[in-house]
């Protein structure tokens, strides 16, 4: 397989960083309004990072926001063109465009549907809950697909800045030529990428246990009812909780971002799981995106030291 451009639909599932609503578990911490500047940040870094990555110039680029409002659209866009990211096509809750500009940047944005809270443009409540966030991934492969059906879709989360984005690129040529799915277990039992091929069927996010500790194992029996040979990845980071700021914070003053250790306890149970549910074996890790403005926040906050990370 040759080191080439890939193509393919990069999917951020992310919530507008609102304080009081965004990372409240890290208020203790962070306060509300630090909070809010740390999830602002992380998913500033992720969409830059993607955007920035050469392999990902001739990938579609979908930010999923919720809530899906007018209001969660302005904020995404402000933060779109904070990160000098321009040139944003808007799609309603069908996927047609509404708004069509061109950029080597270009970002499609698409508001999230159904949810417990705030409603959206089509009427319906849209906000980031785990009781429904399958019918969310499925409603939004659905309309990812009704912009380009013939490429696999990567879903990634806003709670994860240090992305292997070798690895996602890869994981995509693998959709892509071996029409396998690819997933990135998080070390909380969920998991931080999932990569499907064309011919995944919508339904590969029913019955899946989101927010516990069966996440991901339930991810990939779900891929595997529905006829879909997996790939595990390396196991990312999800920042939840307090001790994952200290761990991010840990990792990133070590000469920037690491690759996880991935303990022996942790092998074992990856191999277990991918070996019931039929999947591939277990991926090395591998180096990890910078984050400057995630590391810019841990600063502001002296979680991180600005003297260490200035000396590097």
């Amino acid at each position: 397989m040759s080191e080439v451009q890939v193509r393919g639909t990069i999917a951020v599932f992310a919530k507008c960083p609102i304080a009081g609503s965004s990372k409240t578990r890290l208020s203790s911490l962070l306060g509300e309004d630090g909070a809010a500047d740390l999830a602002k940040a992380m998913l500033s870094d992720i969409l830059c990072n993607i955007s920035n990555y050469d392999k990902f110039n001739t990938s579609k680029k979908v930010l999923v926001y919720a809530p899906g409002t007018e209001e969660g659209q302005n904020m995404m866009e402000n933060i779109l063109a904070d990160i000098g990211l321009s040139g944003i096509s808007v799609r309603d809750l069908n996927g047609n465009n509404a708004i069509s500009e061109k950029s080597i940047n270009n970002w499609i944005l698409m508001p999230m549907v159904g949810s417990s809270k705030t409603k959206g443009s089509d009427g319906k409540k849209s906000d980031l809950q785990s009781s429904d966030l399958g019918s969310k991934l499925s409603n939004a492969l659905e309309r990812i697909r009704s912009i380009d059906e013939e490429v696999p879709v990567t879903f990634l989360g806003m709670d994860s800045p240090e992305l292997p984005l070798d690895e996602i690129y890869n994981a995509m040529k693998i959709a892509i030529e071996m029409e396998k799915a690819y997933i990135n277990p998080a070390h909380d039992g969920g998991y931080g990428a999932l990569c499907v091929p064309k011919k995944a069927p919508i339904d590969i996010f029913e019955n899946v246990r989101w927010s516990t500790s069966l996440t991901f194992a339930s991810q990939l029996k779900a891929l595997t009812d529905n006829g879909i040979d997996t790939v595990v990845g390396s196991l990312m980071s999800d920042i939840d909780e307090e001790e994952d700021v200290i761990a991010l914070a840990s990792r990133t003053q070590r000469s920037g971002p690491k690759p996880l250790e991935e303990t022996k306890e942790i092998n074992d149970r990856l191999l277990y799981q991918s070996h019931v549910c039929g999947s591939s074996s277990v991926v090395s890790a591998k180096n990890r995106s910078i984050c400057p403005r995630t590391v810019n926040i841990l600063q502001r906050k002296h979680i991180l030291p600005i003297q260490k990370i200035e000396e590097k």
